[in-house]
């Protein structure tokens, strides 16, 4: 993935979303699927949280982010945005 500039938030989510789908090889994912359900496991995890780098790359407190199994991709992706700079 290159980095992008992204001119708001929804085109970040529309790309978090985009990510996930190509990381597990799925046609639909949905912002209210929750980890569970859409089969992120404990390697898909560490994919996922390089994804979101390269997409918010404005975070200034990454410890701070709390996801588990029942986190949506809506959840994470509002976490990382209020985690950010300049939004």
């Amino acid at each position: 993935m290159t980095e992008c500039v992204y001119e708001n938030i929804d085109e970040m989510l529309e790309q978090l979303i985009s990510e996930t789908k190509e990381i597990l090889n799925k046609e639909d994912i949905f912002p209210d699927s929750t980890l569970t359900e859409i089969g992120i496991d404990s390697l898909n995890v560490i994919e996922l949280i390089v994804a979101c780098e390269q997409i918010y790359t404005k975070v200034t407190r990454p410890e701070e982010l709390q996801f588990d199994e029942f986190t949506t991709i809506q959840d994470l992706h509002s976490q990382l945005i209020e985690l950010s700079s300049d939004w």
